[in-house]
């Protein structure tokens, strides 16, 4: 498994790599962890022209200096995330790689020709420059990486009780392959599992013309709107209960990303798996709904899967 650790040095990342104990990954992977200095460096070699005048030429020495300063920081931080991660699985490969950018773009762009499985990341962070705000770098990695993407928070329960995971299902193939991930990962003995749907008037619409991944679960003679949904429920438990984890369904109307807040929350989950789009008016929803509004405002740690997965039954 190769994953991608986005490290800035603060509490927030600190927290994101403890969460990652949690996450029921496997003790042999490899890892990058990549610091980004939110600066752009001039050329390597470069000094100012001796024709410049001296205000310009000495801006152009501050700008090369402030560059230096910060990748000199940046690398600080990687070697300290190194040394964390190697210290919390001690069986992974791991590197750093301290980048020159914007901290989200220098993220996706690396993670392109990296291709990791899996993109960690913090809820929000100091950005080297003090940014603060989901908005400003998780959402555009979560927004634009091609791969999985683990939105790490601290949780509030007990970390030595067994991980209590919130998985959202729809119906859809992102969905499934959400729970294909949740059941790929290694839990210790006393993990439990809440299987949650929410239906709305999206997914309902989306019921009138089933693709592919929904037609095994529709049955045209059912008078109950929501039979479908209680039959794909109940296969995906039954799927959880034979991998040895304790399971528990939850079904409602409602809007999907409050339900899962909600439910999350209530039920004290330590993370939430859910695809990266699922069913609405039709077609697969765009991420920037349900699970763009899960990843922000959920209390817990949040993986975002892209991986697609057929339907199990």
């Amino acid at each position: 498994m190769k994953l991608m650790i986005c490290y800035d040095g603060s509490e927030v990342a600190d927290a994101a790599l403890e969460d990652l104990k949690r996450a029921g990954l496997p003790s042999d992977a490899e890892a990058l962890v990549v610091t980004v200095a939110d600066v752009l460096l001039v050329p390597e070699g470069y000094a100012p022209d001796a024709s410049l005048v001296a205000e310009y030429a000495e801006l152009v020495r501050g700008h090369i200096e402030h560059g230096k300063r910060r990748t000199g920081e940046a690398a600080q931080y990687a070697e300290r995330g190194v040394e964390k991660v190697k210290r919390l699985f001690p069986g992974w490969r791991v590197r750093s790689e301290v980048l020159a950018d914007s901290p989200a773009w220098g993220i996706v762009k690396r993670a392109e020709t990296y291709q990791p499985h899996m993109i960690i990341i913090g809820s929000h962070g100091r950005g080297l420059i003090g940014r603060a705000l989901f908005g400003s770098v998780s959402q555009k990695v979560l927004s634009h990486a091609q791969c999985d993407v683990r939105i790490a928070r601290r949780g509030s329960g007990d970390v030595s009780a067994p991980p209590r995971l919130v998985v959202g299902l729809d119906g859809s193939e992102p969905s499934q392959g959400a729970l294909e991930v949740a059941l790929s990962r290694k839990w210790p003995k006393g993990t439990a599992m809440h299987l949650v749907t929410a239906v709305d008037a999206r997914i309902a619409t989306a019921i009138a013309f089933p693709d592919a991944a929904l037609e095994c679960w529709v049955d045209r003679k059912d008078r109950d709107p929501l039979s479908w949904a209680e039959r794909m429920l109940r296969s995906s438990a039954q799927r959880v209960s034979a991998a040895g984890i304790a399971v528990t369904t939850y079904l409602k109307e409602g809007d999907a990303g409050t339900t899962l807040v909600k439910e999350a929350e209530k039920w004290g989950a330590d993370g939430i798996f859910i695809g990266s789009r699922g069913l609405g008016g039709g077609e697969r929803l765009i991420l920037g709904s349900v699970s763009y509004a899960v990843a922000a405002r959920a209390h817990c740690s949040v993986e975002v899967v892209r991986s697609l997965c057929r339907v199990a039954r």
